[in-house]
């Protein structure tokens, strides 16, 4: 019997790919929540039987293995994909939904970017900048150099379109893409290093579970303050 000290989705997870690899056997995972199905098409290996039963209207069973097959190499990408298109833990960009960042993954890969997210070794400035690019792109934008002009322009363009009684909105800011890439580099690392309880949690008064000093080092300067 295990019993998660904190989100219990990642123990769920690890603990059906251990007892799927040890009794290499098929391991039906029951639930309803998409960060289940997301890490298992990222993490389960090809060898592995794996399947996750959803007991809404209609009952689905998915077959890991043949989401895998369907999406290709994008299944690498998917906790990127996942985390920086909105998930438990952040927002999701407005308007712009999670089919969107998955068609860019899966149509058109920019593997020098992508591969920064599942490089342990990458630099906080790289997964910020690769954050701040995958965002671009999203927005079509892919011509401006900084999340801040585009959102200057885009400011420009809308107030010049709207009257005094309307509304518009902005692409999402900087500190929130920050916030998002690094939601990304906890999963990397949760699961490389197996460590369900050490990841970061930030509570209403600011404060955290214990973490490696190497992982706070990487983390920490992505975090937008709690105003």
């Amino acid at each position: 019997m295990k019993q998660a000290r904190a989100d219990a989705d990642t123990l769920i997870v690890s603990t059906a790919l251990a007892v799927a690899d040890a009794a290499e056997q098929a391991v039906v995972i029951v639930g309803t929540d998409t960060d289940l199905l997301v890490m298992l098409v990222a993490r389960a290996a090809s060898t592995l039987h794996m399947y996750m039963l959803c007991r809404r209207n209609p009952v689905t069973l998915y077959d890991i293995q043949e989401l895998k097959h369907a999406i290709g190499d994008t299944s690498t990408h998917m906790l990127f994909v996942h985390a920086i298109s909105g998930c438990d833990t952040v927002s999701a960009m407005y308007r712009q939904g999670k089919r969107k960042a998955f068609n860019i993954v899966h149509t058109k890969p920019d593997h020098v970017l992508l591969d920064t997210f599942t490089n342990t070794e990458s630099t906080h400035e790289a997964v910020e900048r690769a954050g701040e690019q995958f965002v671009l792109n999203v927005y079509g934008a892919q011509k401006f150099k900084s999340l801040n002009k585009y959102r200057y322009v885009a400011y420009k363009r809308a107030v010049g379109r709207a009257s005094l009684s309307s509304s518009f909105s902005l692409p999402v800011c900087l500190q929130l893409v920050r916030r998002q890439s690094s939601i990304h580099i906890e999963h990397i690392w949760q699961f490389r290093n197996g460590w369900e309880t050490h990841y970061l949690q930030q509570s209403a008064v600011g404060e955290c579970m214990m973490m490696p000093s190497h992982l706070w080092k990487l983390i920490f300067p992505l975090l937008p303050p709690n105003y």
